[in-house]
């Protein structure tokens, strides 16, 4: 039987084996509800921790092998609100903020290390008929997710895997307006 690793609500670490149903947690004053999707050969792929109050959806990712890669949360079948991808040692390699499935706000990156490798900005924008095209054409635009585009915004700063700063540039809604390297 295949066992996965996951955090229940409390932030304890507890395994339990591949369920092919919904698993009530017992106790949970949220109602959470978890359930699995896995692969044609049992692996646990996927984890759904459902806030039946809030609406909420905490999805985690895991690879072949067991390992929690990524896990954000979505409302309303979208990516909203925190992301966070993993290395298989289980450190952190990215952490941001989604917005109807589009980066928003500070994005940090790390080295395997640990140490920070970039911090990034973006702002979501609402995509209309009127701007759609210019967002297309845009170099700043990273990703986008239903009605909704990331835009490059703000600063933005890089650092060797010494930890030393080496480069920033600076972003107005998707348009470079200045870069210093050191």
């Amino acid at each position: 039987m295949y066992f996965v690793k996951y955090v229940d609500f409390l932030g304890r670490w507890r395994y339990n084996s591949i369920l092919l149903n919904p698993l009530k947690l017992e106790g949970d004053p949220d109602n959470n509800i978890i359930s699995y999707t896995h692969d044609r050969d049992g692996k646990c792929l996927r984890i759904e921790l459902t806030n039946s109050r809030s609406g909420y959806v905490t999805i985690i990712f895991l690879d072949r092998e067991g390992y929690i890669r990524s896990f954000y949360e979505t409302q309303e079948g979208k990516m909203s609100g925190m992301a966070i991808r993993l290395y298989k040692t289980g450190q952190v390699e990215s952490i941001g903020m989604l917005s109807d499935s589009s980066k928003d706000g500070k994005w940090r990156y790390f080295y395997p290390s640990g140490k920070m490798e970039k911090e990034e900005e973006y702002v979501s924008v609402e995509l209309t008929d009127e701007n759609i095209m210019e967002l297309i054409n845009s170099m700043g635009s990273e990703s986008w997710g239903g009605e909704k585009a990331s835009l490059r915004n703000g600063e933005w700063r890089f650092w060797d895997d010494n930890g030393k700063l080496y480069k920033r540039e600076w972003y107005d809604r998707g348009t470079l307006i200045r870069t210093e390297e050191y």
